[in-house]
């Protein structure tokens, strides 16, 4: 007997797990098949949710007295000075926006504009380092093409680099070098040559930061 209630008990539970996965089955066969758009459930939410919404705020106005008419035309107001808010919110929200914008472009113009000065000042000592002729150091730097020098983040020039550059001009145009000979015709010089290097660098970063002597 209990032999048999068992059997029985494992047939309804195994009937009952099969109508379970029929059902489930269904279910997700009925939805792809039927392709619901949540997005229109969603626009249906939402103007349930207006109505119920104009009919508590209108009868709130029935109640101060209004007719159904004026109830209807003080909504309508309502909803008119809501969406006004809500678009100046919006145009005062795009107009901060656009200031922020303007102000990150000037930032980084000014950023530009400061490090460009800042690899002219290095190319500049660098141009005395490679003997470039005093009188061309300023088309050197003009002619080399520093498009690939960069300044890191801690205002660190690409030495290498800008090296790179200034090399490939001395190359172009060994006759704006100095020879050892024309240096030594040149006669006395006040100061040695790494000193007047290292004044020219800090007059030029002077230049840039403002600084007063």
């Amino acid at each position: 007997m209990a032999d048999v209630q068992a059997n029985a008990n494992s047939e309804h539970e195994m009937n009952t797990a099969g109508e379970e996965n029929t059902q489930n089955t269904v279910a997700e066969n009925t939805q792809e098949e039927l392709k619901l758009d949540f997005e229109k459930a969603g626009e249906i939410a939402d103007k349930r949710s207006e109505r119920a919404t104009k009919s508590a705020i209108t009868d709130y106005f029935k109640q101060q007295g209004l007719t159904p008419e004026q109830a209807n035309q003080a909504f309508a107001d309502f909803k008119a000075k809501q969406e006004a808010a809500k678009e100046q919110e919006r145009s005062d929200l795009t107009a901060l926006q656009n200031k922020v914008q303007q102000y990150e472009k000037a930032e980084t113009e000014g950023l530009k504009v400061a490090n460009r000065r800042l690899i002219r000042a290095y190319a500049m000592e660098e141009a005395h380092k490679l003997n470039f002729r005093p009188d061309r150091v300023e088309k050197v730097i003009k002619i080399a093409d520093l498009s690939n020098v960069d300044v890191d983040a801690q205002g660190k020039v690409d030495v290498s680099a800008l090296n790179t550059a200034l090399q490939q001009v001395a190359n172009d145009l060994p006759e704006w070098l100095n020879s050892s000979k024309q240096e030594e015709s040149k006669g006395i010089r006040v100061g040695s040559p790494s000193n007047q290097k290292a004044v020219d660098l800090d007059n030029e970063l002077s230049k840039i930061f403002g600084n007063k002597k």
